[in-house]
């Protein structure tokens, strides 16, 4: 087991906008601006079309969501129509299901070579992203990688807040439609939420651009609802002995949101009291930095990827 730890925020996927041009059009702090379209049975249907209630609410609130696209969702968390909740949900996973399918990491990027030069001391990646940026520059220079499990061999990735290729499992029941056929499309039909299975089904990035049964992403400002379910409990409960033996810990582009806090905290309180924190911002959150103080912990602070070899 490594002895070095990332935690990922948004803040990794701003930085690989600036690595092109052709990426500068897919903000992902704003992705009420994509334009796109989901293929089911019947055809291609336009997210607007798929998710009509919340698109309506969009539209309703066009002004204020067009500042910061995030805040319409912390809205909707608190609203009491669940159907627009779970609309909010599956516009997520298709949302950066979409971004995943055109914004891609290089290996000339910066954090793909970081990851390469440190790859048999990371243990642990957690990421709050939605999309697999940090997953695809992982599986550059690794063999493999495991998700949402332990392994002693290979570096375990854990997406506490959902990811754009989860999807329901399949033992979860639909409706059906004319023809007796379970019915899977947009508009839903069949509102599934907080479903405590023990597993999800994990789509291949071909199959993506697909109707979800069930949605797992956790809704911006919304706390994490799944934190006890089944696929994450027993992870969470393992954490202790899983950061163990960090000696490092890098905190990547992560905004140290309010509701994210307990999380965040509750990982940077089980670190071994010798381990190093880093965090690694542009614009590093005054709170963060507070917070790693009161560990007592030694720590640093970088505009970007350390330059300094990690002992």
């Amino acid at each position: 087991m490594g002895n070095l730890a990332l935690i990922v925020g948004n803040g990794l996927s701003i930085d690989l906008r600036y690595e092109k041009k052709y990426f500068w059009k897919f903000n992902p702090s704003k992705p009420l601006s994509w334009d796109f379209y989901i293929n089911q049975k019947s055809g291609k249907i336009s997210w607007k079309e798929a998710f009509p209630k919340f698109f309506d609410y969009y539209q309703s609130n066009k002004e204020e969501a067009d500042r910061d696209n995030f805040l319409l969702f912390r809205d909707i968390g608190k609203h009491d129509d669940y159907q627009l909740r779970i609309e909010a949900r599956h516009f997520l996973a298709l949302a950066f299901s979409y971004y995943d399918n055109h914004v891609f990491p290089s290996r000339f990027w910066k954090w793909p070579r970081f990851i390469q030069q440190y790859a048999p001391r990371i243990s642990d990646i957690i990421s709050f992203n939605y999309d697999t940026i940090v997953e695809r520059a992982l599986s550059m220079v690794v063999l493999g990688y495991v998700l949402h499990s332990a392994h002693n061999h290979l570096p375990s990735v854990f997406k506490p807040h959902g990811c754009s290729r989860m999807d329901g499992t399949s033992k979860g029941i639909l409706i059906e439609d004319e023809h007796g056929n379970p019915h899977l499309g947009y508009p839903l039909k069949c509102w599934r939420e907080s479903n405590d299975f023990d597993e999800f089904d994990y789509l291949e990035y071909s199959e993506t651009m697909v109707p979800r049964r069930e949605s797992y992403c956790v809704l911006p400002h919304e706390r994490n609802i799944f934190k006890h379910f089944q696929t994450q409990k027993p992870i969470w409960n393992q954490m202790h002995s899983r950061l163990g033996a960090v000696q490092h810990c890098l905190i990547i582009g992560h905004s140290y949101g309010e509701v994210d806090r307990p999380e965040i905290d509750q990982i940077l309180d089980l670190l071994p009291e010798n381990t190093t924190i880093h965090i690694c911002n542009p614009f590093p959150p005054v709170d963060l930095i507070e917070k790693v103080k009161s560990t007592a912990r030694e720590y640093s602070v970088h505009k970007d990827v350390p330059t300094f070899e990690l002992k």
